[in-house]
């Protein structure tokens, strides 16, 4: 089977779920994280699990343009990483079609990318190849591409925080705090996810949920070394805040 016939597959069975998605993102993302006091960071952890499972064919059913996203930076600009990553997605077709299948029924805590021996030079590849795309400032094929990379590992902090910033960077808004949300699931110590929420908040003509996340960010990292220019920029961030409430 050729690889594109394989990511077809794929894409076939993202798209009948990629409508609930939405609808479910628009619900749920428009409204502040759940209170710590409420729900313990170990509850929050399996939320992040079983989502990331469930959803994660129909973060935007860009899994399969994504991985084609790669392969053609990859064959443009270093041919000899195509042919190894090429080489182990034809090797292994059949057995990543039925892990994709399996995986939005599955309530294991496993990794795909773990499940299937997926190379972590590979998922290294993959994620600093977004990264140039996002550098090249083509942001629709950065965060198709990042998606490949949470398919295959979907609790990696970073993952998620590159896809949100991703999503910030083309005004999808709502898909960015999404994408937060689950970064700061996977790690609520970062102060850095707490401000990106709060430009999409005011994106989103919400400046009190923006203050609120600046707060969090400089309660994360008011007792932190090197985070002089961080803290200035919230304080601006947040007198913009007050200011965007009075207009």
């Amino acid at each position: 089977m050729k690889l594109t016939e394989a990511l077809e597959i794929i894409s076939k069975q993202n798209a009948d779920i990629e409508s609930k998605y939405l609808q479910k993102v628009e619900k749920s993302v428009l409204a502040p994280p759940p209170d710590k006091a409420f729900e313990s960071l170990a509850l929050l952890r399996k939320k992040a699990v079983l989502e990331a499972k469930n959803e994660i064919h129909a973060v935007n059913a860009s899994i399969d343009k994504g991985a084609i996203y790669i392969l053609e930076y990859l064959k443009k600009h270093s041919p000899d990483q195509f042919e190894q990553l090429t080489a182990w997605f034809m090797q292994n077709t059949d057995i990543m079609i039925n892990s994709f299948a399996s995986e939005a029924t599955s309530d294991e805590e496993e990794s795909l990318a773990h499940k299937i021996n997926f190379p972590p030079e590979l998922l290294n590849l993959m994620y600093t190849t977004a990264c140039k795309l996002f550098d090249l400032k083509d942001y629709d094929k950065a965060a198709a591409a990042i998606t490949v990379c949470i398919a295959f590992e979907p609790l990696i902090y970073d993952l998620w925080f590159a896809y949100g910033s991703f999503l910030q960077a083309k005004h999808d808004d709502v898909g960015a705090l999404y994408a937060f949300q689950m970064a700061q699931i996977l790690d609520d110590e970062n102060p850095s996810v707490y401000a990106y929420m709060a430009i999409s908040w005011l994106a989103l003509s919400k400046p009190d949920e923006a203050r609120q996340s600046i707060r969090t960010a400089l309660d994360h990292c008011k007792d932190k070394e090197g985070y002089e220019d961080f803290k200035d920029y919230c304080y601006g961030l947040h007198a913009y805040c007050d200011k965007q409430k009075c207009a």
